[in-house]
């Protein structure tokens, strides 16, 4: 076969030039062929590789083409002198960016896309999908960033010059900026972010007062701030905490870490301070936020809106007509609750007087007739036995023997077995005094019986302590459920003020509340239900409205008076918090349980999320694999299994059930993951 050569310029010049040597070539024969033919190949191949370059340059022409014509323009480039504009705002501030919908991958990618057309990595810290919306905004690394949020008035300040990539090496050229912000129970639903704290001294609760989170890349690789140098925030606290603290989310550990040297006062702190859970209940109700948001006074144990509603009519009508008179205590201290406020109340004036005869006998009498309960003691005496068990703090020293001398504010008699009991006065002051002492009947009580003395001394005290309960109740329902009734002129004043109008304006008061029963609201349920409905709409929508509010003269519409100015190296989470624990007077407990929908499907907790709408706070728990257990607390608990799916325990559920500690206790839940894929959608769910 022949073997037809494609290369015929490189066959003839070798013919040519090898019929012109001799039968013997020299030994430079060969130099002088590639010499000679260097030339020639160079153009060969040009011309056999031209096409291949034809066609890369097309395809990189298209590809510029296209980035061009899709690039956002709502992102513009900022100017040399961006430092310097005192508000930078991008047309699409504070709108939702892509989330990842693969909740598995905890703690790795939410893939945000940004204007490079590559995704930034944003962590997410749990299964539950981060739906909480994020902006995002493009600077030069060179000139550095000052940018202030429309809605809530936020500030990052990122200086010139001060970005590095992972590596160590300084940033050239173009930065994105991710903010995200965190400012209500919804926000922190919607998040998936872990609202619990634990160091040496144990596990605690976050209270947040509202949280941020702040992540510059460039082409979706994260950077980060050079040695050296930090970055400034100015953020506004949606409460004013007592006690608060800020504090680091871990992006690989998602652990929150003290930040002790950034805010708050607190630089010398090794640990952050710890607060009670009234503390925290109070910090929630004064808000920071724009004075003429309509107020929601939420308290715990409502398990009926429409009989709360026609108690408040009532109450009200009966305060202003003068029938009731408001009390001083509750003008002070309208948060407190029942228990809180009867033992700031139980005051009298107690007496030990001794048998004018006997000196070893004596009774309790109560010269201001509150403690009803002494009553039960008629006929009745005690007698000492040992000497006090001690005082209850500070310097007490009193001696049983000059006991009939002093006056006392509260005391409480515990029967023991039979007759014996423990007797504990309080002085208020100094401490307080406990002994023991022994039930006896006088000379006349031919029928002295110990046990139904005692029993009929708990039921009085029982009675006096519910009927003071019913007492706040109606003044509490009073004070929830006038909004839904005050004109727009009264929505901006806080409950202080309100309460104070309102006894300034009894006449005005009197023909609202006869209106309102004239109208039917103090007796049908189903008006009284529909009015307080009605009137969590009205919060939910002015509160959304209020986030996403522009700016008015200038100002955002929600910034607050109260700012704090962080200086801040790391980029990521950070939470403006307050730990604390829940009241200690409580019996709280974690109790086995598992869970199931309806229909009989098996829910494996990851997450486990607490909710007290009452008192306003939200929290994370430590462990998923066990259940927090308070006895007749209202509260809300949401399941996130592992494949981010939600489920619900609603309160009532939760209130009514009696879980064993001892037993694996079987809870069905909802399935609520359709009505919960943004903020509002949780807070419509929750009626929040």
């Amino acid at each position: 076969m022949e073997n037809k050569s494609t290369n015929s310029e490189f066959e003839n010049f070798m013919r040519k030039n090898l019929q012109q040597v001799d039968d013997t070539p020299d030994g430079e024969l060969w130099d002088k062929i590639a010499a000679a033919q260097t030339k020639p190949n160079w153009w060969m191949k040009i011309r056999h590789y031209s096409w291949f370059a034809g066609a890369a340059i097309l395809l990189l022409s298209a590809a510029i083409g296209l980035y061009q014509y899709t690039r956002p323009s709502s992102l513009p480039e900022y100017p040399q002198n961006a430092l310097e504009q005192p508000v930078l705002t991008p047309e699409t501030a504070d709108q939702p960016m892509a989330e990842t919908t693969a909740p598995e991958l905890s703690r790795q990618v939410n893939t945000n896309t940004t204007n490079t057309g590559k995704t930034a990595l944003v962590p997410n810290f749990g299964p539950r999908v981060n739906s909480v919306p994020a902006m995002s905004v493009r600077f030069n690394a060179a000139n550095g960033l000052r940018y202030q949020s429309p809605s809530t008035g936020t500030v990052v300040t990122i200086p010139a010059n001060s970005l590095v990539d992972q590596q160590g090496n300084p940033v050239k050229g173009d930065a994105e900026l991710f903010l995200r912000e965190y400012r209500s129970i919804e926000d922190y639903l919607a998040s998936g972010l872990p609202m619990h704290y634990g160091d040496s001294r144990g596990e605690f609760f976050f209270n947040s007062g509202g949280m941020f989170e702040v992540r510059v890349s460039q082409n979706g690789d994260a950077l980060q701030m050079a040695p050296g140098r930090a970055y400034q925030l100015t953020f506004s606290p949606t409460s004013e905490l007592e006690k608060a603290s800020l504090y680091y989310l871990d992006d690989q550990t998602a652990d929150w870490e003290f930040v002790p040297d950034a805010a708050f006062g607190q630089a010398d702190l090794s640990q952050p301070p710890v607060a009670t859970e009234t503390e925290a209940v109070s910090g929630q109700s004064r808000q920071n936020n724009n004075d003429c948001l309509p107020r929601s006074y939420e308290i715990a144990g409502v398990s009926n809106t429409a009989d709360m509603v026609k108690l408040g009519v009532k109450t009200g009508y009966e305060l202003a007509t003068g029938k009731i008179a408001m009390p001083r205590w509750f003008l002070k201290n309208p948060y407190l609750s029942d228990d809180q406020l009867l033992f700031r109340m139980e005051r009298g004036t107690i007496q030990i007087k001794k048998h004018r005869d006997k000196a070893q006998l004596f009774f309790p009498e109560d010269l201001d007739k509150y403690f009803t309960e002494l009553d039960a003691f008629k006929n009745c005496y005690f007698s000492f036995t040992i000497d006090p068990l001690g005082g209850g703090g500070g310097s007490t020293t009193k001696k049983l023997s000059g006991i009939s001398d002093e006056f006392w504010q509260r005391i409480i008699i515990e029967q023991v077995q039979q007759g014996e009991c423990i007797i504990t006065l309080y002085d208020g002051k100094e401490g307080q005094l406990q002994f023991h002492a022994v039930l006896r009947g006088n000379t006349e009580n031919k029928k002295f019986d110990p046990e139904k003395v005692m029993k009929e001394y708990e039921r009085l005290r029982e009675k006096r302590q519910s009927d003071f309960a019913e007492k706040n109740k109606a003044l509490r329902y009073f004070l929830q459920a006038a909004p839904p009734f005050n004109p727009k002129e009264e929505r901006c004043m806080s409950e202080f003020q309100w309460l104070e109008y309102f006894e300034k304006n009894h006449t005005l008061m009197a023909k609202r509340y006869q209106k309102l029963i004239e109208d039917g609201y103090a007796e049908n349920d189903a008006l009284a239900a529909e009015a307080w409905s009605n009137w969590r709409k009205v919060i939910r929508e002015a509160k959304f409205q209020n986030m996403n509010g522009g700016f008015t003269n200038g100002k955002s519409a929600s910034l607050n008076n109260l700012t704090y100015s962080l200086s801040l190296y790391r980029f990521g989470v950070y939470n403006c918090d307050q730990i604390y624990r829940l009241s200690a007077g409580q019996k709280i407990e974690y109790v086995l349980a598992i869970y199931k929908t309806a229909s009989g499907e098996k829910v494996i907790p990851a997450t486990i999320s607490v909710l007290d709408k009452g008192a306003k706070l939200f929290f994370t728990q430590p462990n998923a694999q066990q259940l927090l257990y308070v006895q007749g607390r209202r509260l809300d608990f949401i399941i996130t299994d592992r494949d981010g799916r939600q489920f619900h325990l609603p309160a009532d559920q939760y209130a009514e059930r009696v879980l064993t500690k001892g037993s694996v206790n079987s809870l069905t839940v909802q399935d609520v993951t359709a009505q919960t894929d943004s903020p509002k959608a949780w807070a419509d769910l929750l009626e929040m």
